[in-house]
């Protein structure tokens, strides 16, 4: 016998001014992170290279690209996560 569980889960799908920046950035998806908690979002989506900007348009170039910088910003963003107890899906170029 299969039982499946009825439910409902609630996906903020959000979307802000992405640059160059990951700081910005980051901190732009922390701040949505809040907010979809707020609204009792189980899930929050954000679009692809929030976190490090686009190519071509925020990104001439990826020589000098401070990876390092980048995997903090992950985690950063991990532990929001964590704290605010919400699934995160966030676009990165690594």
């Amino acid at each position: 016998m299969l039982v499946v569980a009825k439910g409902v889960i609630r996906v903020a799908t959000c979307q802000f001014a992405v640059g160059s920046s990951v700081a910005r950035n980051v901190a732009a998806v922390v701040r949505q992170i809040d907010r979809a908690k707020q609204m009792r979002a189980d899930v929050v989506h954000f679009p692809e290279s929030a976190l490090t900007g686009y190519p071509g348009t925020d990104i001439a170039s990826w020589d000098g690209f401070d990876w390092d910088g980048l995997q903090s910003c992950t985690q950063a963003i991990c532990k929001q996560a964590a704290r605010r107890k919400i699934w995160v899906i966030v676009g990165s170029a690594h």
